[in-house]
């Protein structure tokens, strides 16, 4: 589990504590830990765990997610996708690389410009 480049192994009992604001959205199939980024609150909403079978197709969550970071007046919602994800439904939603550092591609997407996946 991430934020920003802060990391915490998801195996601790209630690990959320350790993320500002923390919020869970869910589809049923994948849930996703949402949390103010730690060097700008203000600014950008990260997804900080995802959970769920790899199949899954996130988009009713992104759209939770979408919500939630509207709903809290942050302009970006940041994203760390783990390797064994699938990043095509995030680049459909708008998601765009912004930073890479060796190995590691970060995406971050404006709140204002998302699309949302229709059921």
């Amino acid at each position: 589990m991430w934020n920003d480049w802060l990391f915490v192994p998801g195996d601790l009992e209630a690990p959320e504590r350790f993320f500002p604001n923390p919020a869970l959205v869910t589809d049923g199939r994948v849930t996703m830990l949402l949390a103010d980024n730690r060097k700008s609150p203000r600014e950008h909403l990260e997804i900080s765990a995802i959970d769920g079978p790899p199949e899954a197709h996130p988009g009713a969550c992104l759209e939770a997610a979408f919500r939630e970071a509207r709903r809290r007046g942050q302009p970006h919602l940041h994203l760390m996708l783990p390797s064994h994800r699938a990043i095509e439904p995030f680049l459909a939603a708008g998601f765009r690389s912004w930073e890479q550092s060796l190995d590691v591609l970060l995406y971050a997407a404006r709140t204002a410009s998302l699309r949302l996946f229709q059921a």
